[in-house]
């Protein structure tokens, strides 16, 4: 699991954007079961999701577009 700061750090995408993927539905930071605070932990997944975002702009995909393959790859509709 990790931060905000290192997911930032390990893909190179600004903080503010990968804020504004998340608030556009992209993809959800967990909160910490046994911890009280309002930190927000990314897996994996969320890494993963997150180069394909950053890949798929660099390429011409729309938000748009990228979440449609999102969904699709993730809910296993195409391979």
């Amino acid at each position: 699991m990790k931060l905000i700061n290192q997911l930032s750090k390990e893909t190179g995408v600004p903080i503010a954007t990968i804020r504004f993927y998340e608030k556009s539905g992209l993809f959800k930071g967990k909160r910490h079961p046994d911890k009280k605070t309002t930190y927000k932990y990314y897996d994996d997944e969320i890494l993963e999701k997150l180069e394909l975002i950053r890949d798929a702009k660099l390429i011409g995909f729309t938000l748009a577009e990228i979440r449609l393959v999102i969904d699709a790859w993730y809910s296993k509709r195409i391979s």
